[in-house]
């Protein structure tokens, strides 16, 4: 349970915490809530866009890695890169 269910960071931080065990459609609900009390943090689109990769939600995802490029446009290439070690991880299944 958290102590701060309004915080904004919190909620993210636990939504990252349930991804680290795999809990990817219960951080996605950690992370909408997130999302109405933060709604300028891209830290918070990068996970859910993760967690929505994860769940086969590719639509959302894109949508979601998107709008953490226009919070953070200097992101571009750590993502770019990120994007390219998935595919590789994927191309090893």
């Amino acid at each position: 349970m958290l102590k701060s269910p309004g915080n904004g960071r919190g909620l993210v931080a636990y939504g990252i915490a349930l991804m680290d065990k795999g809990e990817f459609a219960s951080a996605i609900d950690y992370f909408r809530r997130a999302q109405q009390l933060t709604p300028q943090n891209y830290v918070l689109f990068i996970n859910l866009a993760i967690a929505e990769n994860e769940t086969n939600q590719s639509a959302a995802a894109e949508q979601h890695f998107k709008e953490a490029l226009r919070l953070a446009p200097w992101l571009c290439q750590q993502l770019h890169l990120l994007c390219a070690l998935l595919a590789f991880a994927l191309a090893r299944r």
